[in-house]
């Protein structure tokens, strides 16, 4: 009878060691496989946010093809003037008033927001 208790005993010990070591093991898995996905969210979105970033000289007012001055993107061009009616690139609010007008960018690579003032509200890169 002694013996039987003792190896059950042990089986349950040898049980118990066996699910401790797979538990442990899930365990590392569920953390590495969180980690891997953090770092590469967070590498994704570092270039996606670099790529979107107002520090891209892409994207700067500094960059002559995002400035006001530019004839292309100024509110005095009557492309992007407010007192034309028949603009292709106006903007308009929710209400139906016109809030400024977008000029896509002499490059190609995106658009440029502006208010009716010339002053640059934001961009969209494609």
């Amino acid at each position: 009878m002694k013996s039987i208790e003792l190896r059950e005993k042990r089986n349950l010990w040898n049980l118990w060691n066996h699910l401790a070591s797979t538990v442990k093991t899930a365990v590392k898995l569920v953390f590495l496989v969180v980690f891997a996905s953090i770092y590469a969210t967070s590498a994704a979105q570092q270039r996606q946010n670099w790529a979107d970033s107002a520090d891209n000289w892409q994207n700067s007012t500094d960059n002559w093809q995002n400035s006001a001055n530019n004839w292309r993107n100024s509110p005095d061009n009557w492309q992007n003037s407010a007192d034309n009616d028949n603009s292709d690139n106006a903007i308009y609010d929710n209400r139906g008033n016109r809030t400024g007008y977008a000029v896509e960018k002499s490059d190609g690579t995106g658009i440029n927001l502006y208010d009716d003032v010339g002053n640059r509200t934001g961009y969209h890169n494609y």
